[in-house]
Parts: C-alpha cells; structure tokens; sequence
C-alpha cells in the first residue's frame, strides 16, 4: 500500500461578527429585507446578548430586524418551509399531507406506540414540551396522524375529552438569513399578533423586540458579512476577530485531493475542535499548499 502525504493549511475565523448598520429609509420588512441583501448580507439577525450593544438605532426610533413569521408558509398548510407544520416523531411533515383543522386548544394529549397503537394520556399540568418528553420516555412519541383512518383511530382513543396534544408543531419566528439562533429579547407582552396581522419584529433603541404589520413603512438595521475570493479566507475578518492558521501533515492512503474525502476530513476536525472549545462558532475552510515550481 503506498502511504501519500500532503501539505495542507487549515484557517478558521474565531466568533464571525456580524457589522451592523443602521438604514434611516421607510420601507415594508419584505422591502428592507431585499434592500439588505442587495447592499449588505440581509436584516439584521441577533445571536446573542452582547450584539445589542453594537446595534445603533436613534432614540424614540424602531427598526425592522430579520426575525418573521411567515403565515403564508405555514398556516393550516403541511409544506416543506422552514416554519411549517411537522410531527415531533420524525421532525418532517407528513408526505401525503393529511390535515384535519380545529380551533381549540388542547389540555390532554395522544401518544403512539408500536404500529401506531394510540393512548390517550390524561393530564392538566404538562405543556406540549412537557407532553413530549414524557412519551418520548414511557411510549414512542406524540401521535402522529397521517390519513383519515388513523384520525378516526385516534379520536376512538380519546373519546370521553374534547381535545388533546398532538405531535405536530412548527418552529416560530425565524431569521431572514435562516440562521439557527434562538436569542430573542421581547418588550413586555408582546409578542401579541394584534389582529391576527404582525408577522414580523421591531426593534427599539434598548434592544426590545416586538411584533407588528410587515406592510408597515418603517427604518431597518441590515448586518453585513464580507466574503472573499475562493483563493482567500471564506470570511473576511477584521481587527475584532481572530484568525489562526495552521499547517498540517497528514498520510494517508486515501486520495485528499477527492473533495468528498476532503470535506469529511474538515467535519471530522470541525467536531473535534467544537468539542474541545464548546460554544465557539469556528468557521473551518481547506486551503492548499502552493505548488513549488521546478528549479530545472
């Protein structure tokens, strides 16, 4: 077997930080939304605490940030956006879509087991969370219902009460760019869907969050990300943000100019390294060697 070796540089950006600017122009979300990604990178997301501060809105203002909630994308629809409906069993939607829409808000709960063998589980005190976790331990999971039999089959289990947790739910109120943080900061009762008509979030200048009409004209924070050249850094990187470059040697019989291979090597380091460093948002990105020209 004949062992290869290579000369690899692996860079990584330490805590990408996000620029933000602050865009004093009336537009709707979804026009400040494209004017952001025209001119920047998108509306602006906020992953964490110590972001608000870098956030600059003039005082008595508010600005549209990137948080939403599509109704369009969701409501009493099973589709594939990101803020659909799925089952908490399988974290998808149904594939034959079977829907079977009420009004009213459930305070007992279906769970399945086996085949789809539904249990009517009565108690007050859990919330869907709690529900979940709970079957997820002593059953299966929340009953997930995908045609009309096993809805007749489920509601023959909980006859008796009027109406009981299931296992579909959405994800709320996501970013514009699809980023995964969970950090929200909102003014006090809201968020309340006044009207059944605010889908989208404000910001005020002490970071509170809240909901209102998307129609509605108002100024907006973008952030911003800087990327290069594939021959460069992915991200660039300013003065606040660290880059550490390393060279590595490695042998091996597999071939590392295979990007498959190449890029299974970066997951593998990229899980080690979040290991060792939790909490850490490394950016991870191959870079070769130049090539030595031959003296002769």
């Amino acid at each position: 077997m004949t062992i290869g070796h290579g000369i690899i540089f692996l860079t990584f950006a330490h805590e990408l930080i996000d620029e933000y600017h602050f865009i004093e122009q009336s537009k709707s979300w979804s026009e400040a939304q494209q004017y952001c990604r025209e001119h920047f990178t998108d509306l602006a997301k906020i992953q964490r605490e110590e972001d608000l501060s870098r956030v600059h809105i003039p005082a008595g203002q508010v600005a549209w940030i990137g948080l939403h909630d599509d109704p369009a994308a969701w409501f009493k629809v099973m589709t594939n956006a990101s803020n659909s409906w799925r089952w908490s069993v399988t974290g998808a939607t149904s594939p034959g879509g079977f829907q079977n829409w009420n009004t009213l808000d459930p305070d007992k709960w279906l769970v399945q087991k086996g085949v789809k063998q539904f249990i009517l589980v009565s108690d007050y005190s859990r919330t869907w969370l709690g529900c979940q976790s709970m079957c997820r331990q002593n059953y299966q999971n929340l009953a997930q219902i995908e045609s009309a039999e096993e809805n007749q089959a489920a509601m023959t289990a909980s006859a008796g009460v009027a109406y009981a947790w299931i296992g579909l739910y959405r994800n709320i109120w996501l970013w514009s760019d699809l980023s995964n943080s969970s950090f929200r900061n909102w003014k006090l009762g809201s968020p309340d869907n006044m009207d059944n008509n605010e889908h989208c979030v404000l910001m005020n200048e002490d970071g509170l969050m809240e909901d209102d009409t998307c129609s509605e004209p108002q100024s907006f924070v973008c952030h911003e990300e800087e990327y290069c050249p594939d021959s460069e850094l992915m991200f660039a990187v300013k003065q606040r943000r660290s880059v550490l470059q390393t060279q590595m040697r490695i042998q091996t019989d597999v071939d590392l100019s295979d990007a498959a291979v190449s890029e299974q090597l970066l997951k593998l380091l990229q899980e080690r390294l979040q290991e060792k460093i939790p909490g850490t948002d490394f950016k991870l990105r191959w870079s070769k060697a130049p090539e030595k020209k031959d003296s002769t």
